[in-house]
């Protein structure tokens, strides 16, 4: 897969290749969707939640999770998002 560019109308199709081509290994899925061409930061992030949807977050490794730019999201959702309470 590597080296395909992905145009941004291709980025749901794409996301979804990586995804089920490394079906139960949801970090070589983002990995893989990462090291395409063209829209590879949107389709790695699709794929993200994605595998967050399908395999919760106990895949996601801690340096990911230290850098994410909010802080990690506590158990119930982050305030003011649909699945969180209001601020």
């Amino acid at each position: 897969f590597h080296g395909y560019a992905t145009a941004g109308s291709e980025t749901v199709a794409v996301a979804l290749l990586a995804l089920l081509t490394s079906w139960a290994r949801p970090r070589q899925a983002v990995a893989v969707a990462a090291s395409f061409g063209g829209n590879a930061p949107a389709t790695a992030q699709m794929v993200g939640a994605m595998a967050g949807a399908f395999y919760g977050d106990a895949w996601l490794p801690a340096s990911w999770v230290a850098n994410l730019e909010n802080g990690p999201v506590e158990e119930g959702g982050a305030e003011g998002t649909a699945g969180g309470p209001p601020g």
